[in-house]
């Protein structure tokens, strides 16, 4: 199924032009991936659960509007683990979109070799790699001197990566020779976003499991996870136009700092130890 919608959005792309061709392709493939999944989604095996065997069920139709709209009536009981998942959601849709801004702008500025841009790509997976490996020994030598928690870290990754975006901003005036016009700006800022990506998923999936109940990890997971996927095409979308009618590749960077400044006040508004209370645990601690 891949392939094939790999092979239907490469032949429209000979049909479109080179301005439409990222707003094209986006559509297209997220298109394309929903019919698909609505033909998968009958294909796919579901089994009733125990306690309702034998009794009537949702229509299938209907069942992943029914249990999306349960699962948000149920995240409205714990507001501190809604607010850390709303923020989360829109830092990773953000950073999706930036990823893309800056990717172009490497191609454009740099005009980089096959060599170069493979070295480029290797700057994300091994910041994250290293930076995943030195939190998981310095956290709680932090924790116990400095007193920062989870949410901590997660301000200071979504704050890093505002400072990115509003680096890339820099570069709208033509008179600044920063703002990503550099070759050292690409790989530093890369690196710089990778590290603080890395934490910020890390800290999310620990505490984010302890602003609900216990048991309920696989129906809330997933439920952000449903929740990323269904609104990380929403920045691309926006940001086309606006590229398309403004002419500057960098104005999305400005969009996506205010973004990211939303994500950083509305995490520190969180109380994680209120939502553990919430959750019923007794423990407050990350």
């Amino acid at each position: 199924a891949g392939q094939i919608v790999l092979f239907v959005v490469s032949l429209g792309l000979t049909f479109v032009s080179s301005l439409y061709a990222g707003l094209y392709t986006t559509t297209a493939a997220g298109a394309l991936c929903i019919i698909v999944s609505l033909i998968s989604w009958r294909l796919l095996p579901a089994p009733a659960a125990k306690e309702t065997r034998g009794e009537k069920t949702t229509n299938w139709l209907m069942l992943p509007l029914t249990t999306f709209s349960l699962l948000f009536r149920q995240i409205w009981q714990y507001p501190e683990s809604f607010k850390y998942l709303l923020a989360f959601t829109i830092y990773n849709d953000t950073v999706f979109a930036f990823s893309s801004v800056t990717g172009q702008l490497f191609n454009l500025n740099i005009r980089p070799s096959l060599r170069e841009f493979t070295y480029y790509s290797l700057v994300q997976p091994v910041s994250s790699i290293i930076t995943a490996t030195i939190f998981l020994y310095i956290r709680p030598t932090l924790k116990n001197r400095v007193g920062l928690t989870l949410r901590h870290w997660t301000i200071l990754s979504y704050g890093l990566t505002c400072f990115c975006a509003l680096w890339c901003a820099i570069g709208i005036s033509p008179s600044v020779s920063i703002g990503f016009k550099q070759r050292w700006e690409f790989y530093f800022f890369q690196a710089l976003q990778s590290i603080a990506a890395s934490i910020a998923n890390v800290a999310f999936k620990v505490l984010f499991a302890r602003l609900f109940p216990q048991g309920n990890e696989i129906k809330f997971f997933g439920f952000q996870l449903v929740l990323s996927l269904g609104t990380v095409w929403i920045p691309q979308i926006v940001n086309g136009p606006i590229v398309d009618a403004t002419n500057n590749l960098r104005l999305p960077a400005a969009i996506s700092s205010a973004l990211l400044l939303f994500c950083v006040v509305l995490t520190w508004l969180v109380d994680e130890g209120k939502g553990m209370q919430q959750a019923g645990y007794e423990s407050f601690g990350d």
